[in-house]
């Protein structure tokens, strides 16, 4: 591909991603924030029972995929915990962070 092909095409994929983004945006705008946040409640719930069974399952047979799951769902965790307490500096209405799945 030659130089001009290359900004032409990163041109394009900027385009794209900056419609995407705006569409976005324009779509979390529509949410009203007690729907987001009740939402985010229910999420909570279902991530704590899938808490429980991943250490359960762990305990009872540990496996070197259980244990890939639940260092990558506690990545997870530490960056959206990481997140939310960036934002707790600003506002004091964000949901605690949550609580990272213990291994055997």
């Amino acid at each position: 591909m030659s130089f001009g092909g290359w900004v032409q095409e990163l041109k394009s994929k900027n385009e794209t991603f900056n419609k995407k983004y705006l569409e976005r945006i324009q779509q979390y705008a529509t949410v009203s924030p007690e729907n987001m946040k009740s939402k985010r409640e229910a999420i909570l719930v279902i991530y704590y029972d899938l808490r429980k069974f991943l250490e359960a399952f762990s305990i009872i047979q540990s496996s070197p995929l259980c244990d890939k799951t639940i260092n990558e769902i506690n990545a997870l965790i530490s960056q959206y915990n990481a997140l939310l307490n960036s934002r707790l500096k600003a506002k004091t209405n964000i949901t605690a962070p949550i609580d990272v799945v213990s291994s055997n």
